[in-house]
């Protein structure tokens, strides 16, 4: 009997022991495990869950307290743990570089209670890379920015270092951002992935290029000191010309135009021009007009000037004796003098001007009577078959009004008044002023393949002629030739250089004033002869001097410089695309290490089907 009591208590303490485990209702639930992204030992984030479950299994039963079941890549482990709220501790790992599902089961004792869990393995969040639309960009203008991504991501966030781009939609996977000023960007764009473990960050870094839109700052007058700023008015006399210069600040692979209606332009070099006015009676104006187009990317931006050119009537200077005849030839004898003054047409009347006599020898003396007019008197050497000249400049500068604008285009505005002859007058000397007046000759200078060609007009009663010439600005005057040739050919020049050649006709009394022209040696502009459709593309023939060969640009439009072929004769092939195309071409020569290049010809359009 006491045995059986003894059997009974047990029993009661067995059932009382069992009563304190108690099989909570355990969810069930999903794990998700994230990579640490350790290459060389792939592990995952572990988590640790309390369970009431003595067991754990993937099929069949299996009881107890601990337990550690694993199928390679997963191992999942019930441990005992009597400090446990629940007596147990369920502990979850992988440890290989994969990405998989895994559903276990745990039980309670005898099968009686199945929960199930679900592993979820992510990798490890990586960035492979960060592209841009474009990574160089007009102010203004918008482009797209991505990352390229992989693994386990919760989140994206993008940054930037400073305020030259906007950025939006900062919390997506492609974002996009815009230029505000120029200058240069670092963008970062972040990958976030959460886990228990705490937050993953990993980024990529672009560096984003903001180009500012072109403006025109400046446009200047070479000839005045201080500039012609934006709208100011140029003012010329008719005939007269002025160098212009834009100056352009940003933009990109910008090219420059020029147009004017009624103006001439010539020597058009990018931003510089030269205007000449033209010839009229009364004061007149005209626009000048300045455009600036740059191409980013194949993104079009123009900015453009006009400016005003007033166009004067040109001053003349007569001179005339004091009974206003006009002089052009006059005779005297050797200490004999003779009263000369002037008359002005298209002077302004409030111009301050100053005279100057000038000779071209020492036959005559000059004495200043009063502005404007003068004694001229013969020297004890003027004697017979001498002859002599005069001329007088008059300085306009100061003036309140016209003058005053075009001393300041002009610098002081000179204008010369045309020669007196003056002759010795005796019975030995027969005289025909227009015989004995020497005019200045016209010269022209020309670049040929092997040289400067350099010529000049005809000159009644000049037996010769001498020609002159200087390198640069600062050279020598060497004579080059006196004959009484009306050409001559300079093959002593050298690529880039300046030259400056000047004639004067002469005969057996005096030699004439003379004239001046500045030319800069450069290769022979091509241009282009025809082109013709041929198997495999189009035919172009190129006329004009051969050098070392020929760069052909092609285009939409008509000042392109989009270079698609270089050849090394007159005749080649090239390629051209749909559409309609504006052909150039330009020469080029290799001199020692180094290359030159002629201007860019006219273009050719062709029309692609």
């Amino acid at each position: 009997m006491k045995k059986h009591i003894i059997t009974f208590l047990l029993f009661l303490g067995l059932m009382f022991s069992m009563k304190n485990i108690t099989y909570a209702d355990v969810k069930e639930s999903t794990i998700t495990l994230v990579s640490d992204g350790n290459k060389n030992n792939q592990t995952w984030t572990c988590n640790t869950y309390y369970t009431n479950y003595i067991a754990l299994k993937e099929g069949g039963a299996n009881h107890g307290r601990n337990y550690t079941l694993s199928d390679g890549s997963i191992n999942l482990k019930i441990t005992k743990d009597d400090n446990a709220p629940t007596g147990a501790i369920l502990t979850v790992k992988a440890n290989k570089d994969v990405v998989k599902n895994k559903t276990f089961y745990i039980y309670g004792k005898d099968d009686k209670l199945k929960r199930k869990i679900n592993v979820y393995l992510k990798n490890y969040p990586k960035l492979y890379g960060l592209t841009a639309n474009k990574t160089v960009l007009f102010a203004g203008e918008n482009t797209g920015l991505s990352l390229s991504v992989g693994g386990y991501i919760t989140g994206y966030s993008w940054t930037k270092n400073n305020n030259n781009v906007d950025l939006y939609n900062t919390d997506k996977q492609n974002a996009s951002y815009t230029g505000r000023y120029a200058g240069s960007t670092y963008i970062v764009g972040n990958a976030i992935c959460k886990t228990n473990g705490g937050t993953i960050t990993l980024n990529k870094g672009i560096t984003v290029n903001v180009k500012a839109l072109p403006t025109i700052t400046n446009i200047t007058n070479q000839n005045e000191s201080k500039g012609v700023f934006h709208s100011k008015d140029i003012f010329l006399y008719s005939g007269d010309s002025a160098t212009v210069t834009s100056y352009v600040s940003g933009g990109n692979n910008n090219s420059y135009l020029y147009t004017a209606s009624g103006l001439i332009l010539k020597d058009e070099r990018n931003n510089t021009a030269t205007v000449i006015a033209p010839m009229v009676n009364k004061r007149t104006e005209y626009s000048l007009t300045f455009t600036v187009t740059a191409n980013l990317n194949g993104t079009v931006r123009k900015a453009s000037r006009t400016i005003k050119v007033i166009v004067l009537p040109k001053p003349i200077i007569n001179l005339c004796s004091l009974d206003g005849n006009n002089l052009s030839f006059y005779e005297m004898k050797s200490n004999n003098s003779l009263d000369i003054m002037t008359t002005l047409t298209n002077f302004p009347s409030d111009s301050s001007i100053i005279y100057k006599v000038i000779t071209d020898n020492n036959l005559i003396q000059t004495t200043n009577i009063s502005n404007g007019r003068y004694k001229l008197s013969t020297t004890k050497d003027f004697i017979s078959g001498k002859r002599a000249y005069v001329h007088i400049e008059a300085t306009i500068y100061s003036g309140n009004n016209i003058g005053d604008e075009v001393s300041k285009n002009n610098g002081d505005y000179i204008i010369r008044s045309g020669n007196l002859l003056i002759a010795y007058k005796g019975d030995h000397v027969a005289y025909n002023p227009d015989d004995n007046y020497l005019n200045t000759p016209t010269i022209k200078a020309k670049n040929k393949k092997k040289g400067i060609k350099v010529s000049w007009s005809r000159v009644n009663n000049a037996t010769g002629y001498k020609l002159y010439r200087k390198v640069g600005k600062k050279g020598d005057w060497n004579l080059l030739s006196s004959s009484n040739k009306l050409s001559y050919f300079d093959k002593k020049v050298k690529y880039k250089k300046k030259y400056t050649y000047k004639i004067a006709a002469y005969n057996n009394a005096v030699t004439g004033i003379d004239s001046m022209k500045t030319i800069k040696r450069r290769l022979l502009k091509p241009r282009i002869k025809k082109i013709t459709k041929s198997s495999g593309g189009y035919r172009i023939t190129i006329k004009g001097a051969k050098y070392s060969g020929y760069i052909i640009y092609s285009g939409k439009n008509k000042k392109t410089k989009n270079k698609i072929a270089m050849i090394n004769s007159k005749n080649g092939t090239i390629f051209l695309k749909k559409g309609i195309n504006y052909i150039r071409v330009r020469s080029y020569k290799k001199v020692g290490k180094k290359y030159i290049y002629s201007k860019i010809s006219k273009c050719k359009k062709i029309k692609v089907k």
